[in-house]
């Protein structure tokens, strides 16, 4: 889409239920933010879903219908400031009285996306009872996903991390809900694993409001029998504690429960 296109294109729509753009491409600053802001002067009443990879939303026009908004942490969110999208989030909540879900995508942004990481702490730390989970698997991305949990107070995670390395992540202590990729045949034999060592009754200690632990890829057939006492033995002291061990239908649950205690929620991706 070039610059010539852009703005027609946002000119012509009126009454959409649902606008996208995954990336602003070539477009200067100027034409995209105008354009935007057209659009949504002309959508503000039908609008549902919205989608950009710059945020923006304009002040003093009533989004009723609006219940789903994503910010896609592409690389253009490198020119976005912290304090924009303070302002910017300030409208979209003076705004949008039915706001439910603000999806945030990281899937492109980079570890070291500066401005990225300063919108996150800022998330994390102004709206933190809000920010629910992250839907994707965390650990070995690449991305600035990565670091999520030193940055937002995720209630459920599902990660690809040791316990240990978890455990050390700055909001630790505030996930409710965790679901490990375990392999039952392989983590006894490793003896650096926090898992094989006593020291995993204190990295549980970091957990602080763990509610409940689901094993993902538990096949207990492919466990010895010497291995299988290993992990019941893990399993009960969690149970021992006050960690419920959980099903996948239990687990998945448990967004929809925490949802409920909180007029609209942040997820991420």
């Amino acid at each position: 889409m070039n610059q010539g296109t852009f703005p027609m294109i946002t000119k012509s729509y009126r009454h959409l239920t649902s606008f996208t753009i995954e990336s602003r491409g070539n477009l200067t600053g100027t034409t995209y933010e105008s354009s935007v802001l057209e659009l949504l002067r002309n959508s503000h009443e039908s609008l549902r879903e919205l989608n950009l990879p710059i945020f923006i939303f304009p002040q003093n026009l009533n989004f009723s219908n609006l219940t789903k908004v994503t910010l896609n942490f592409c690389d253009e969110y490198e020119t976005l400031s912290l304090h924009k999208f303070q302002l910017q989030f300030q409208n979209l909540l003076a705004f949008a009285p039915n706001i439910k879900i603000i999806e945030t995508d990281l899937t492109h942004a980079a570890q070291d996306n500066e401005d990225g990481i300063e919108i996150l702490d800022f998330i994390g730390t102004t709206y933190g009872k809000h920010c629910l989970i992250y839907t994707g698997w965390l650990g070995g991305n690449g991305t600035l996903s990565d670091q999520l949990p030193n940055h937002i107070p995720l209630k459920i995670v599902t990660a690809n991390f040791e316990l240990d390395e978890l455990a050390a992540m700055r909001y630790a202590n505030q996930i409710q809900y965790l679901q490990l990729d375990i392999n039952f045949a392989c983590i006894p034999r490793i003896a650096t694993s926090a898992w094989h060592k006593l020291t995993y009754k204190i990295i549980l200690q970091s957990f602080t409001s763990l509610k409940g632990f689901r094993i993902y890829g538990d096949d207990w057939d492919a466990v010895l029998e010497e291995d299988l006492q290993f992990w019941k033995t893990r399993i009960n002291y969690m149970k021992s504690i006050g960690i419920k061990i959980l099903d996948e239908k239990e687990f998945d649950s448990m967004e929809e429960n925490i949802s409920k205690t909180i007029p609209w929620k942040f997820t991420f991706e």
